[in-house]
């Protein structure tokens, strides 16, 4: 039996149940709102009223402590995909993803990826590391059980700043749309007030993306990552776009 908050079982449990409460009073909210339900409240599932009752306050303590919130360790299905975090065994599938990215005619808008095989195994066992936390999110998008793409969230002053990269084979169906709209939601239930990204004003397909999921630009700054034959760096102009969750 788990008697202490340390017990790593239990870490990945109350992170699991506090998401998933806070999913259903939100949505329970909701039904309200629209005249659908009755007291939104009365949906919170005993398991939390019992991790509650077993260690009191303490463990709100400890989840603020450990986790921030409780995104770590979720798991969310939309109609059509899986959206879990990175695990170190994704690291071939995100190759192939940068690889993918490489030959895009973007490519110039975004830092070039070391693409060597134990660089990149590197890499995503670090991302994978951060599982644990919500510091640095990192969401593998799969289909099928496969990663077709990743969503980044790295925490800033009053909020995470995003990022997102999907193998071109799958674009055109809606899925960035569809797995980033349901992480936002996500993120708003834990009560994020702020999400920013950045993209490359030429890059239209990241533009309309952004502005079809809320975001607003409210600025413009000059982003160089390449260099010409002659050495000078190549410049282009990056918008800058925010999206207020709770405001």
């Amino acid at each position: 039996m788990i008697t202490r908050l340390s017990d790593a079982p239990l870490h990945q449990y109350i992170c699991t149940c506090l998401s998933l409460d806070r999913m259903i009073i939100a949505n329970g909210k909701r039904d309200v709102n629209r005249g659908q339900g009755s007291d939104a409240s009365a949906l919170l599932p005993m398991r939390t009223q019992k991790i509650i009752r077993t260690f009191g306050g303490s463990v709100i303590r400890w989840i603020r402590k450990n986790t921030g919130s409780a995104v770590c360790g979720m798991t969310i299905s939309t109609e059509r995909l899986t959206i879990r975090r990175v695990r170190a065994g994704d690291w071939k599938a995100i190759q192939g993803i940068w690889a993918d990215q490489s030959r895009s005619v973007y490519a110039q808008y975004d830092r070039p990826s070391d693409l060597e095989d134990a660089s990149v195994e590197r890499r995503i066992a670090k991302w994978a590391s951060f599982s644990n936390g919500n510091e640095h999110i990192f969401f593998a998008v799969c289909l099928k059980e496969s990663p077709i793409g990743y969503v980044s969230l790295n925490r800033r002053e009053n909020g995470y700043e995003m990022g997102y990269c999907f193998h071109s084979g799958h674009h055109g169906h809606g899925y960035a749309r569809e797995s980033i709209s349901a992480i936002l939601d996500l993120m708003k239930t834990q009560g994020v007030s702020r999400i920013t990204a950045g993209t490359a004003l030429g890059n239209t397909p990241s533009v309309r993306l952004l502005l079809f999921l809320g975001f607003t630009q409210t600025g413009t700054e000059k982003v160089s990552f390449y260099r010409d034959a002659n050495g000078d760096p190549i410049v282009f102009d990056g918008g800058l776009y925010e999206l207020r969750l709770n405001p």
